[in-house]
């Protein structure tokens, strides 16, 4: 289960997947990072249904960065999954930067409903 402040450092090879867990309230923000080491990777989100609600790869090279910012549009157990597309296996770092209920700002940013940057 993810937490704020969480770092999670992972060996991923092309064709495995790796799932976490967070617990969100409806309106709750959430900014993470994704740092790819050699590993092209596919960053997928699940909402409380299990329907997939958002999906980004990081760009092709040894070692990009996603940041993704989302506010939760319903409150439940959501899932990300992180997906190895191609590249050796030296995996990926993920950090939950920031969990808590949405800001008046972060609420009025395009960037932050629901997408990845």
């Amino acid at each position: 289960m993810l937490s704020e402040g969480t770092v999670i450092q992972q060996e991923l090879k092309a064709n495995e997947n790796h799932r976490y867990r967070i617990t969100l309230s409806a309106n709750d923000y959430v900014a993470m990072r994704l740092s790819e080491r050699g590993t092209d990777v596919k960053l997928r989100a699940y909402g409380p249904d299990g329907g997939q609600i958002l999906e980004e790869n990081t760009t092709p090279g040894n070692y990009s960065i996603l940041n993704f910012r989302m506010i939760a549009p319903a409150s439940g157990e959501f899932q990300f999954e992180i997906a190895g597309l191609s590249g050796g296996p030296d995996g990926y770092d993920l950090r939950l930067e920031a969990q808590h209920a949405a800001t008046e700002r972060e609420r009025n940013a395009p960037e932050s409903v629901g997408e990845i940057q």
